[in-house]
């Protein structure tokens, strides 16, 4: 095995001699613009996929022809990863890189995935892990992509590539980390389509591309969103709660003895309330968290800078304001299991048997 690092478009050459002996010939990256031919062995890849054994043994127009050449396209294909997987499927090491990136991990996955090749990259499995765990920029440019961050700052569109990658290869200590970021970084709002919701994350506001055009946790999309959902009501209830506490005949906010205080602590409390929404031209926050298109961690910090300007009656009233028990509602929020543990039984069960095939079975390697 060598030590080279990346994925390199293989050259022009008229056919890559995967195999000199090979008895198949692969014409692939027609209708992306990267044509190439590969020759290989079909008893290789028979072994390697049981895709490809269906498609090149069974009654399929791949299958080996009567006394003619045995020639199969794969337009699609991106011929410089094609060249890694054939690699690994006919044994010849010197073809794999033993390190990528986590944006060519993640290009490898696909097609590997789509031909359940997942089991091959057991050998290498342990060093690629690495490009998810400890995610570094691209070694080659994606003109179609944008940056996707480092380590702890990774983007949005990072985290998504991270979550799928470590969704095939089993790791699902990131997985379920960087989901649930996203349940608390999600913000959403309205496209030019009115049947369209755009997804953007963080305070940057960075839209996402869509999450259909990923492969990974079928109901990834779902899963943020209902919790997402869930989040931001628990959020809106301690809001409502604390406005609800002192009006319409609630028990008061302010516990002290006399009536006169208490009635003029808790108007304190509401004037600042509405002071702080009118200078920054809102209304009372929506009781419902289908309306709220900001994120949590967005309306979390809006809150606890509400909370920390209002002014109380005198020191004694101290604890009336929420700003008193908003700190540790957060504190609670951040480690509920609701939304910190939201990975579902079939998430698990499909990734244990990824680790058992790639094997890490270790989730911590």
């Amino acid at each position: 095995m060598d030590d080279k690092c990346g994925i390199t478009d293989p050259k022009p050459v008229q056919c890559d001699q995967i195999d000199p002996y090979g008895d198949l010939l692969l014409k692939v990256g027609l209708a992306i613009g990267k044509e190439h031919e590969f020759k290989v062995c079909s008893s290789a890849m028979r072994r390697a996929s049981p895709v490809w054994k269906a498609m090149l043994y069974g009654p399929w127009k791949e299958s080996k022809p009567v006394g003619d050449d045995w020639v199969v396209e794969l337009p699609e294909e991106d011929p410089a990863l094609l060249r890694i997987i054939l690699g690994m499927a006919h044994g010849r090491f010197d073809l794999v890189p033993r390190h990528v990136s986590l944006a060519q991990l993640y290009d490898i996955l696909i097609p590997m995935d789509k031909y359940d090749l997942v089991h091959m990259i057991q050998p290498w499995a342990h060093g690629w892990v690495e490009a998810v765990r400890n995610p570094t920029p691209p070694a080659i440019k994606y003109p179609d992509r944008g940056d996707f961050g480092k380590d702890a700052e990774l983007t949005g569109y990072g985290r998504i590539l991270r979550i799928h990658a470590a969704w095939e290869l089993g790791c699902e200590d990131l997985v379920s980390a960087d989901i649930a970021d996203f349940v608390f970084n999600f913000q959403i709002s309205p496209s030019d389509s009115s049947a369209e919701v755009k997804v953007h994350y963080g305070s940057n506001n960075e839209l996402l591309p869509p999450f259909e055009n990923y492969f990974g946790p079928p109901d990834l999309i779902d899963v943020v969103m209902e919790l997402r959902l869930s989040l931001i009501q628990t959020i809106l209830d301690f809001y409502h709660g604390e406005i609800s506490l002192r009006t319409n005949g609630g028990s008061g906010g302010c516990i002290h003895i006399h009536a006169a205080d208490r009635r003029l602590c808790d108007k304190l409390i509401l004037g600042g309330i509405w002071g702080h929404l009118e200078s920054l031209n809102q209304e009372f926050l929506p009781k419902e968290a289908s309306e709220v298109v900001q994120s949590a961690n967005q309306l979390i910090s809006s809150l606890s800078q509400m909370f920390a300007g209002l002014s109380v009656l005198n020191s004694n009233h101290n604890t009336c304001n929420p700003c008193s028990k908003y700190p540790e509602f957060v504190v609670g929020l951040r480690v509920d299991t609701r939304w910190v543990d939201v990975l579902r039984p079939h998430h698990l069960e499909r990734m244990d048997g990824q680790r058992k095939k790639t094997g890490l079975c270790d989730t911590t390697t």
